[in-house]
């Protein structure tokens, strides 16, 4: 098997498709469930400590675990420094953890209400970061880049999650999702690139979707 092959089978062993993703499934930060990569999640702390974002913007909060990972890396980072996470989810769970710089907001990511809710929040911090996990039919992802871009924070990252799939190398026949939104989008934003340099880990559950947005 050449290297790239070997990759991209550990990729798809450790996404264990067969069983329904396992392995992602009992992934848990503090307890909670934490359907993320360790290896992503290594790559997301190295740039939080480079780019120091005072708010993270998630949009896919399912029960908590991300938002949760997120509030104590910036705790580390930022001590008693003010930082917010916002996550966001279409569907309620009482049992999300509660963390101080964590509110779990209830809505569709592309509502205008929702939009304009995390705008009055963008406006009182710095540096913004933001996390697309929620749904991955492609039209929706394409709307969530479109309005959460905006949101970036020039010299920071929008990481569009799971381009992975349909083929990429996972759950062929999902149909169009992040990646193919993301290969749409991206020509008509050249303020934003693709950081190719966060997937030195090899394995990552977002090729292509670690996207800076350039200083000048």
């Amino acid at each position: 098997m050449t290297r790239e092959e070997i990759i991209q089978e550990f990729h798809k062993i450790y996404y264990d498709e067969g069983n329904r993703s396992s392995i992602i499934n009992s992934t848990r930060w503090m307890g909670v469930l934490l359907q993320k990569c360790p290896l992503d999640l290594w790559i997301y702390q190295e740039i939080m400590f480079e780019v120091r974002p005072t708010m993270i913007i998630e949009t896919g909060s399912l029960h908590g675990g991300s938002g949760l990972w997120f509030a104590h890396m910036l705790d580390i980072i930022h001590g008693s420094a003010d930082h917010f996470v916002l996550s966001i989810d279409i569907n309620a769970d009482m049992s999300r953890p509660d963390h101080y710089s964590v509110l779990f907001k209830q809505g569709s990511s592309v509502l205008p209400e929702i939009i304009q809710y995390v705008s009055r929040w963008v406006e009182k911090y710095k540096t913004v970061m933001v996390v697309l996990d929620s749904d991955h039919r492609a039209n929706h992802v394409y709307q969530e880049l479109e309005l959460y871009s905006k949101f970036v924070t020039p010299g920071s990252y929008l990481i569009l999650e799971d381009t992975n799939i349909n083929g990429h190398p996972v759950l062929n026949g999902w149909g169009a999702g992040p990646m193919e939104a993301l290969e749409a989008w991206l020509p008509k934003h050249p303020e934003f690139e693709v950081d190719k340099s966060r997937e030195k880990l090899l394995c990552t559950m977002n090729p292509g979707g670690f996207l800076r947005r350039k200083i000048c």
